[in-house]
């Protein structure tokens, strides 16, 4: 069996098993060059033939990038917007690195040190990227680059406005621009993202949440309408994330807002636009829902998800235990 020559992206590539050894090496060659990378297929099978050393074996960390995007651009639902923002990176600072050099410490250096600075949920899920390139790499390629170290983070928050905080803070931004947004983000207890996908069921008073992507977080999901926002929608129409272009600059612009009426109301928490979900959760179960209704209603695939908010269910251990042989 001989090797051959396969395009991976805009670089042609030798690969393939030829006496038990797999092959699968960059030519640093586009695509238009295929006559020169036949030359170097002929090299290497030569090489292993003889029992030599194969030619151009420094191998850059550009084609673990390659061969890692193109195993998410041939899965049917492409390559997810978190992966597409760190293979941007990693093309930008260690595509050219032979991965002889890719020490912990020097991802450290050129990498993830630019995350410094997010939070520690993202940066786990950035490194999470990084290190599913460098597997992967390593399984194809039948190399040894290390995996970056990745603490979990136990992002679980407890933030969440009180019914009274929640009433004054939807009176304050009451007419301007994101208020239908903050009242879907407080009676639907949706995440932002999910708000440019839902639609809307007058007839039955329900909002259906869809999903567009196995990428995603949504679970596919009906809604029902509290009386308040069936009110706003009438009031305002259904338009949920007009004006903004990008989810990005929704959480930017509405996190701005929502810091600056905290403050204005002397609400000492620090609160984020996510936090309305857990507002909706809080709410939801002093109003008497349990665990498996509030996963439901949030959308969540595993119920351990959920099991956040156990403590926001008034107990009824008390009252059970006291008229335990009455």
């Amino acid at each position: 069996m001989s090797l051959r020559i396969q395009p991976r992206g805009d670089t042609l590539y030798v690969q393939g098993t030829l006496l038990g050894k797999r092959v699968r090496m960059s030519t640093g060659l586009p695509k238009h060059r295929r006559k020169e990378a036949n030359i170097i297929r002929i090299q290497t099978e030569n090489a292993i033939l003889s029992g030599k050393m194969l030619p151009n074996t420094r191998q850059l960390f550009g084609e673990y990038i390659d061969a890692y995007e193109h195993s998410l651009a041939i899965s049917r639902e492409g390559v997810p917007s978190v992966e597409k923002r760190v293979i941007a990176l990693l093309r930008n600072r260690v595509a050219n690195v032979s991965i002889d050099l890719l020490t912990i410490k020097h991802m450290t250096q050129n990498i993830v040190k630019l995350w410094d600075n997010v939070q520690d949920n993202s940066r786990r899920r950035y490194i999470n990227v990084l290190n599913a390139v460098v597997n992967y790499g390593n399984i194809e390629f039948a190399k040894h680059v290390p995996s970056y170290p990745n603490k979990f983070v136990d992002d679980a928050r407890s933030v969440h406005f009180t019914a009274d905080e929640t009433k004054a803070f939807l009176a304050e931004v009451e007419g301007t621009p994101d208020y239908m947004n903050f009242m879907y983000l407080v009676y639907l207890g949706v995440r932002l993202g999910e708000l440019r996908h839902m639609e809307l069921d007058r007839g039955s008073a329900s909002i259906f949440v869809y999903s567009t992507s196995r990428h995603t977080k949504t679970v596919n999901r009906i809604l029902p309408i509290p009386n308040n926002l069936s009110k706003a929608i009438r009031a305002y129409g259904f338009r949920p994330m007009s004006g903004h272009e990008t989810d990005g600059k929704a959480s930017l612009a509405m996190n701005l807002q929502l810091k600056q009426v905290c403050r204005d109301l002397g609400v000492a928490k620090e609160m984020r636009v996510h936090d309305l979900r857990h507002t909706f959760a809080y709410l939801t179960a002093q109003k008497g829902a349990d665990l498996a209704e509030i996963q439901g209603l949030l959308g969540h695939k595993d119920i351990a998800m959920t099991m956040r908010y156990r403590g926001f269910i008034p107990s009824k251990a008390r009252h059970a235990v006291s008229n335990l042989l009455d």
